[in-house]
């Protein structure tokens, strides 16, 4: 009962990462994807999710035998000169051996855990159920659309445990960084891989926070991997999704990138507004700045985006008052997305992505060097992006892709225009108005052709009446008629109830 009680009481992100971690790989795995969701969660819990570690116990060398012989048919001892029995890396849906070839090259094997794929699969089923209960009960979390986040849990958790698509991902980043020495993409070997099996050249290297080595080495390794990770983004628009610092090793000289499990795609559009808001911050054009940043977001009938228009502006200014050193734009993006949650604005969740990823790229450079100048660098690649988007190739897709869209227009819009015609000839055209602020106008309308209904009662009464009296229709008291009596005291009693509640409504 006390641990439970000194449980309640830490704060909300941290009693959220304990229950991730105490139930299991793929809620571990979740709140590694929702660690994105700055739109969804505040700062201080998606700070506890970043530090949710995948690392798991390793599993019997007896069962990596057995898998690597179903996926290859071949035993271990045919296919490898030489293969480590313990593992030089555990996590929840796999673990990694050091091997050698016969020909003597130095390989990495990662090899699938037993019984992940049934394991994962459970788990996503329960994510399911709870994301149906939370849509059903709680209608302000519907915005944020659970059962989206569960299927896009589920199809990244599918893709990493085919290990055919990490090694198609590793190959695509290979042939994209064929060009460049200082780039290091292990090989693929493909004939000793499968979907619970990949090979590939082992990478020599340590993390940024174990390399030793000169400032002047460090600074201009910080400016390779703000190459890397900006060529991937802004140039190829296929990115690695999982950009933090274990993924990345370093000599003096060269960075290699080692984990392909989770990518990203940025397609033409998202390119060029992500570009304009890193152009933007550097060259502090807040309106441009304010107008692309909305174009990445999801605006509804609640949003209030003024209001967010004007915090925006307010707190981008605070970061030009500081050293260009200190501006991190990866952690603005975040703060900003977190922002829109207030103000029920809801962001894309590839520029969610993209913003994580840059927060990472961050953490590496000020580990390579405290000192490392985002601003200058960002200046430096946005020349870059602006002389391939310049290119006549690029602008001759551009046109391509424009040209098909008007013609798409063009070959839709006469059948459109021809239906709604037959519709309108034949009786069945139906068109929907929705009135906005026209309530209080309807109202009132409302009231004085009531008033107006009862004016003609009125003088219906008293002429209707008047003709009784005179003709003494009806039965008589002292040869006055008894019904004209009772039609004039009506009308005389609506003539005063309608006087009163005109003077009292002001309306004459």
């Amino acid at each position: 009962m006390h641990e439970r009680q000194k449980i309640q009481k830490l704060p909300e992100g941290v009693r959220l990462r304990l229950a991730l971690n105490e139930l299991g790989p793929a809620f571990i795995k979740l709140g590694q994807l929702l660690s994105t969701r700055t739109d969804f969660f505040q700062k201080e819990v998606v700070d506890e999710l970043e530090k949710l570690d995948d690392n798991a116990e390793p599993f019997d060398f007896s069962e990596v035998e057995k898998i690597f012989s179903e996926e290859t048919g071949l035993k271990i001892s045919e296919a490898f000169k030489s293969f480590e029995k313990k593992p030089i890396a555990s996590a929840s849906i796999a673990q990694v051996h050091k091997a050698v070839l016969k020909n003597g090259s130095v390989v990495a094997v990662k090899v699938q855990r037993p019984n992940a794929e049934e394991e994962f699969k459970t788990d996503v089923e329960i994510l399911k159920q709870a994301a149906t209960l939370i849509e059903k009960y709680f209608e302000e979390a519907r915005i944020y659309n659970p059962s989206l986040m569960v299927e896009e849990f589920e199809r990244s958790v599918n893709r990493e445990l085919d290990f055919r698509v990490e090694a198609r991902n590793a190959e695509r980043f290979r042939n994209n960084f064929k060009q460049f020495k200082d780039v290091l993409i292990p090989k693929v070997h493909s004939t000793l891989s499968g979907r619970k099996i990949l090979v590939l050249d082992f990478a020599e290297g340590v993390s940024a926070k174990q390399l030793k080595a000169s400032a002047k080495e460090k600074k201009e390794l910080a400016e390779k991997i703000t190459f890397l990770i900006s060529k991937q983004i802004f140039i190829d628009g296929f990115f690695n999704a999982d950009p933090h610092q274990g993924n990345f090793l370093f000599t003096k000289k060269k960075v290699a990138m080692i984990d392909f499990g989770m990518v990203g795609f940025v397609d033409d559009e998202m390119k060029e507004i992500i570009g304009g808001l890193y152009s933007n911050l550097v060259q502090k054009n807040l309106d441009a700045f304010m107008d692309n940043f909305v174009k990445i977001s999801k605006i509804s009938d609640e949003s209030d985006v003024e209001s967010f228009k004007s915090e925006m502006n307010d707190f981008i200014e605070e970061f030009y008052g500081v050293t260009p050193n200190q501006i991190e734009i990866g952690r603005i993006f975040f703060e900003l997305s977190s922002m829109a949650r207030r103000y029920k604005i809801s962001i894309n969740p590839k520029f969610l992505l993209l913003a994580k990823v840059f927060v990472s790229l961050e953490g590496m450079q000020k580990t390579l060097d405290p000192d490392f100048n985002m601003i200058e660098n960002a200046k430096i690649f946005i020349k870059e992006v602006a002389k391939e988007q310049s290119k006549p190739s690029n602008i001759a897709k551009k046109t391509m892709k424009n040209l098909s869209s008007i013609q798409t227009f063009l070959t839709t819009f006469p059948p459109k225009i021809t239906q709604i015609l037959d519709k309108a000839g034949s009786g069945k055209f139906k068109m929907e108005f929705e009135h906005v602020g026209l309530e209080k106008p309807v109202y009132r309308i409302d009231r004085a052709v009531n008033k107006v209904s009862i004016s003609m009662i009125i003088a219906a009464l008293l002429v209707s009446s008047s003709l009784i009296i005179l003709a003494k229709a009806g039965p008589l008291f002292d040869g006055f008629s008894i019904l004209g009596f009772f039609g004039l005291a009506l009308a005389l009693f609506l003539s005063f109830w309608l006087a009163t509640a005109i003077l009292l409504e002001g309306e004459f």
